[in-house]
């Protein structure tokens, strides 16, 4: 969507395409017409315990992926990251962080 909100990807582009949760996103450009995004991903591994992924995908101009043709994983936790950020690099690209509160109630 453009600064005007006209959708430059016709019917939108799919981002996270999985089933289950993804959620607490962060987007910003990636300064040659496109985007990078982040999310956390939600995953069901044994019984009771729940990996959150922090996740990835920059689009180019058009809405195609990139990094290749889905997302990209960049980390996995057995805690809650709650925050997800990302920051533009100024070449194209991103850094991507995830931050929150593990088992000793510390930041990280």
């Amino acid at each position: 969507m453009s600064c005007l909100r006209i959708p430059l990807w016709g019917t939108g582009v799919a981002v996270g395409p999985r089933a289950g949760d993804q959620n607490r996103a962060d987007i910003v450009t990636d300064g040659v017409q496109g985007a990078v995004l982040a999310w956390q991903d939600l995953y069901y591994g044994l019984p009771g315990q729940q990996w959150h992924a922090l996740v990835g995908m920059r689009l180019n101009g058009s809405g195609t992926s990139v990094w290749g043709p889905s997302d990209l994983y960049m980390a996995w936790t057995v805690h809650d990251p709650h925050d997800v950020h990302v920051v533009a690099d100024g070449a194209a690209g991103a850094l991507c962080a995830e931050g929150g509160v593990g088992e000793d109630g510390w930041s990280g």
